[in-house]
């Protein structure tokens, strides 16, 4: 399932349940196929073995949605990580850069919900898509935020949607990222 498909499921449900109006679509989106190679998830499990001519997607919204970004303390103002050359090898970093303990977007409009997505490096393909819907984004990964808790980060920042995406066998471990409390 590509990022893209995964967010389309996603967005589907949180409007058939009324937690959001209304989303962007694949149309809102307009695409570029980065020429770069590009070393999946297939690719990965080889250790860069294996040739591949996987091709890298990344979309931007049309209409462009003004935002601020950090990183924990950090500040930053991209949503992709792109190379600086058509050559460079490409991996699933090129997504928000990487895996982050924690990002907020903010897009300041506050007639839209506010949402927390936690999980592992499976939420970099859909933050790039998913801070476009909501006011507020913030993202954690738990291999890298130790700060506060699950419950204690969502006591503190109360955000009106929850969304946990992680990779399947995540959801069998209770330590270390498969910790919630």
């Amino acid at each position: 399932l590509s990022s893209s498909a995964a967010y389309e499921v996603l967005m589907t449900r949180l409007q058939k349940e009324g937690l959001v109006e209304s989303y962007l679509t694949e149309e809102d989106f307009t695409w570029e196929t980065l020429p770069n190679p590009f070393l999946g998830s297939s690719n990965r499990k080889l250790y860069g073995l294996w040739e591949t001519k996987d091709k890298v997607e990344v979309a931007y919204p049309k209409e462009a949605i003004p935002y601020t970004r950090r990183d924990g303390e950090r500040e930053t103002d991209y949503i992709y990580a792109l190379p600086t050359d058509d050559s460079t090898t490409v991996t699933y970093s090129v997504y928000m850069g990487g895996d982050m303990g924690e990002t907020v977007i903010e897009t300041n409009r506050a007639e839209l919900p506010n949402v927390l997505l936690y999980g592992d490096s499976f939420t970099n393909g859909i933050e790039p898509f998913l801070w476009t819907n909501f006011n507020e984004t913030r993202a954690l990964d738990f291999r890298y935020y130790s700060e506060k808790t699950l419950r204690e980060y969502v006591a503190e920042y109360r955000p009106d949607i929850v969304i946990c995406m992680r990779d399947e066998m995540s959801y069998l471990t209770f330590t270390a990222n498969g910790a919630t409390e």
